[in-house]
């Protein structure tokens, strides 16, 4: 008989309990705990023109789907908007094949997109409301990227990367 860890137990309780409606789902998942979060570093030694590529960081084991709910960015220096030197921050996801990817959160560093002043946390935006884009089914992974426009710009001191800090919950 295999051991029943704490993921296990949560997902035998959502197999039990499935018949309830959304809003005892939402109760259930706020008492039993159901938020974790993950983290990426994102890194480009300092120079203008170096793109972090699509960086694999999380893969769903959990055998039930989870919701990104948020997505924040810490860098160690500040990243001034820019119409054409900017950055983009993508957090996307792809299936077991690494194929069928959509973007979950982004932020791009334009005058839309404003400042990240260093060491403060910004939120990226995330694909919300009824969207299943948020939603990482069991298999599918999470990929982070940092893609530079026009020159570029620096989006680490060289020492210290770009976090990228990812919370997810239980789609109930």
């Amino acid at each position: 008989m295999s051991q029943l860890t704490g993921n296990r137990i949560l997902n035998a309780l959502y197999g039990l309990l499935s018949g309830l409606d959304a809003t005892d789902r939402a109760l259930l998942s706020r008492v039993v705990g159901g938020k974790f979060k993950t983290r990426v570093a994102l890194g480009d030694r300092g120079a203008t023109a170096t793109s972090a590529p699509a960086t694999p960081f999380f893969t769903n084991d959990e055998g039930v789907s989870l919701r990104v709910t948020a997505a924040k960015l810490l860098t160690p220096t500040t990243i001034a908007p820019g119409a054409t030197h900017n950055v983009a921050f993508v957090l996307d996801k792809v299936d077991s094949a690494g194929a069928n990817g959509a973007t979950v959160a982004s932020y791009t560093s334009d005058v839309a997109g404003g400042t990240a002043t260093a060491d403060v946390p910004k939120a990226l935006t995330v694909v919300g409301g009824t969207s299943t884009v948020a939603v990482l089914a069991s298999g599918w992974t999470l990929r982070a990227s940092a893609t530079k426009g026009g020159s570029g710009v620096i989006i680490s001191d060289g020492e210290a990367p770009c976090i990228l800090e990812v919370t997810m919950e239980y789609d109930v």
